[in-house]
Order: structure tokens, then sequence, then C-alpha cells
């Protein structure tokens, strides 16, 4: 996308446009981004859920309820 500085890449060099003086050139960018992750939603979601069911059958291997028990660190 053109900026003021030139031309950057909205995955690449998303931090350089988040931290943009412009706020139209962060809206853009941001528009843009998640505009790549609508297009690829069912991948996306497929993969979150697929892998949250991964991390509760582990955690239930190891006799925690569930994956956010086991990722807690006991109080002392």
């Amino acid at each position: 996308m053109k900026t003021a500085t030139g031309e950057l890449d909205v995955v690449r060099q998303r931090n350089l446009i988040a931290t943009d003086l412009d706020a139209r050139v962060r809206e853009e960018g941001f528009k843009r981004r998640f505009a790549g992750y609508a297009s690829q939603r069912d991948l996306l979601a497929f993969t979150l859920l697929h892998t949250v069911q991964a991390q509760t059958l582990l955690a239930k291997s190891h006799y925690y309820a569930d994956a956010p028990r086991a990722n807690t660190k006991p109080r002392l």
C-alpha cells in the first residue's frame, strides 16, 4: 500500500503501517490485513478448532480437566 514514505507490504510491514502518523494509512492497513484474514476464515477456524482439541486431549492425558488448567502454575 502507498504511504508518504513509499510502498509498504501489508503483511510484512504491518508494524510500520500501524505506527504511521497518517490515520488514513493506519485504517487502510488494518482493513486490508483483516480482509486477508477474512478470505481465509474457514482454514483459520479449522486450524484453531483442531489446535484447541489437541491441547485439550494432551491436558487430559496429564489428568487435567482441560488445557487452560494444565497451563496454570500452582499457587504457592
